[in-house]
């Protein structure tokens, strides 16, 4: 839970300073979105580690395999929007490609071993 508090910290200290804000901006701020970097929205990694806390508390074992594909396969989704094929904006039909990929190489590696130890105790 050290991440949540420092996660809530940081929220704050954004907010209080602006400089600590500009090193923030600077670190993160190519991956968010205008909204968040205007302090108009909170940041969503907040959002999704104090729920993903709350997940795994709830159910130990089976919350794993959810959080390991939203924590790498939907970031990877994003390099979606970054290629030369096709002239959208959006993640689209490159962007699935990538996150169906990323999650079937994690179940293989990750979660299988995983769920077959929670399983066994």
């Amino acid at each position: 839970f050290s991440i949540n508090l420092v996660l809530c910290a940081s929220e704050i200290l954004r907010r209080k300073s602006s400089s600590y804000n500009l090193y923030y901006l600077k670190l993160f701020g190519g991956i968010m979105r205008k909204r968040e970097c205007d302090l108009t929205q909170c940041a969503p990694a907040l959002y999704f580690v104090l729920g993903a806390s709350i997940v795994v508390i709830l159910f130990p074992c089976s919350s794993l395999p959810g959080i390991a594909f939203a924590t790498i396969g939907d970031p990877l989704a994003a390099f979606g929007r970054w290629t030369q094929i096709g002239n959208s904006k959006r993640a689209g039909a490159v962007g699935a490609l990538f996150m169906s990929m990323t999650c079937c190489l994690v179940t293989f590696v990750f979660d299988v071993p995983v769920i077959a130890a929670c399983t066994s105790v």
